[in-house]
């Protein structure tokens, strides 16, 4: 059951990692390493804020999920799911630095110290069975192997292609335990507090969506690719509008491209902003003519002479109100 529903959030990133994956091995191949490291990183970050902006409301919630999906929830499956899903977190920081590592062809050092390395999950979890502790222990034995993975793939990686390992551990691995806490901070705090399950599940799942996006969106990625994130939304946003006017366009035979459609354009003259030697002491009010200008200028009148209305336009009103 844990590994079904860690399928069915992996295959949201699946296609992001299908196309950024032949990136990489095509910048190897024509020598681009600073281009490639630049898709390893970017590509770690995105992979890894998709797969957490929807995991942690079902780390927090599986347990009611469970309940609605199964009924019965069986004995473990609650703390194997989160765990699963936290160790697929872990994996996914790896999967750019496994695809650099594959384009250089040279894998048989790398295979015997990473492939070694992850065989010790076997037999360490065995042992930790043996003495006597939970089942889940083999999961959380795995997330730590896999973070030493990590380690060793930056290690091969910083030789065989150069990469940056302390500009990638500051850039994106500190970047993403930043995150990551900052995310998970205000749906917890939700989850401890709320007592009744159904609120709770509300206030948790629109939390954690709200804090991911704002802490991914300020703190996660840079600003070009702040700047590309934001112009997807554009192109989801002006697609959605297109094909919500389809039948209107139809029945008004209205033949026009997505890109044609809505476009905004200045036919004023380009204004030259210069700067004002003006120099304020007091407040600038902004003033539109209506009572909230003219109970702020009654209010803050004892500083008239400090004071300065700001106004758009020559409206009538909006002047003699600036009079007072």
């Amino acid at each position: 059951i844990a590994m079904q529903i860690n399928g069915i959030v992996g295959q949201f990133i699946g296609n992001f990692m299908v196309a950024i994956n032949p990136q990489i091995t095509k910048e190897y191949a024509s020598g681009s390493y600073e281009r490639m490291h630049k898709l390893i990183f970017s590509g770690t970050r995105f992979s890894y804020f998709l797969f957490m902006f929807l995991s942690i409301p079902i780390i927090f919630e599986i347990e009611t999920i469970l309940y609605v999906w199964l009924g019965q929830v069986p004995e473990h499956t609650v703390l194997f799911t989160r765990l699963v899903l936290i160790l697929s977190l872990s994996d996914i920081i790896s999967n750019t630095l496994i695809t650099a590592q594959l384009a250089t062809g040279n894998i048989r050092n790398y295979q015997i110290v990473v492939g070694g390395t992850q065989m010790l999950n076997f037999p360490i979890s065995y042992i930790l069975l043996r003495m006597g502790f939970f089942p889940e222990i083999t999961i959380i034995v795995a997330i730590f192997i896999s973070q030493i993975c990590l380690l060793e793939r930056l290690l091969f990686l910083r030789k065989m292609v150069h990469l940056p390992s302390l500009r990638y551990f500051r850039e994106v691995y500190l970047n993403l335990i930043v995150v990551t806490i900052l995310s998970v901070t205000v749906p917890g705090i939700m989850y401890f507090s709320i007592e009744n399950e159904t609120c709770r599940f509300f206030a948790v799942c629109i939390s954690s969506v709200l804090t991911s996006a704002a802490a991914t969106y300020a703190i996660g990625l840079q600003r070009n690719e702040r700047a590309l994130v934001v112009n997807r939304i554009k192109k989801w946003f002006r697609k959605l509008y297109y094909l919500g006017l389809g039948e209107f366009r139809f029945v008004n035979n209205i033949v026009v491209s997505e890109e044609e459609l809505v476009e905004f354009i200045s036919l004023g003259d380009k204004l030259e902003i210069e700067e004002s030697p003006m120099e304020l002491k007091g407040t600038i009010i902004p003033i539109g003519g209506g009572k909230d200008s003219n109970v702020t200028l009654d209010l803050l009148k004892s500083e008239n002479d400090d004071n300065l209305a700001f106004v758009i336009g020559s409206k009538k009103v909006s002047m003699e109100c600036a009079r007072i």
